[in-house]
């Protein structure tokens, strides 16, 4: 397993209008282009980690920080923007390759982890399509 390369600096919504973007608090601290999963005791956004169930149940792909937008530096309590499903540029994906959580924190990979899951599939042109939540069948 090899983690996806990112280039935070792209990681953006391919199309702004094909993309479901939510506010998510941040429970720890996050960048643009990591994924993130919602812990159940806070309802915030922490980073997947495919060694475990609940922490390998994508949420999103972060897209940017605070109002300014910043692409780095979120801590503890920041508002994130949160690509929860949609076309998300930045990443080296090969079109048709399905992308699933890594095992290491935040980041996604080109094969299974651990406890993990589908995060989407790649799309031409090095964008990811988000589709949290498919599981990987035993």
């Amino acid at each position: 397993m090899a983690d996806i390369v990112k280039t935070s600096a792209n990681v953006r919504p391919a199309n702004a209008n094909q993309c479901i973007i939510r506010q998510l608090t941040s429970g720890e601290a996050i960048d643009v282009g990591e994924a993130v999963y919602i812990k159940a005791s806070d309802g915030k956004a922490w980073l997947t980690v495919g060694t475990a169930v609940a922490s390998a149940l994508l949420a999103g792909i972060v897209v940017a920080i605070g109002s300014s937008g910043q692409t780095t530096g979120a801590g503890a309590g920041e508002v994130l923007s949160v690509v929860m499903y949609g076309p998300v540029a930045g990443f080296a994906v090969d079109a048709g390759d399905l992308i699933y959580v890594s095992d290491t924190a935040g980041a996604l990979a080109d094969a299974t982890g651990t406890k993990s899951c589908v995060a989407g599939v790649g799309l031409p042109d090095s964008i990811l399509m988000v589709q949290p939540g498919r599981t990987i069948p035993a």
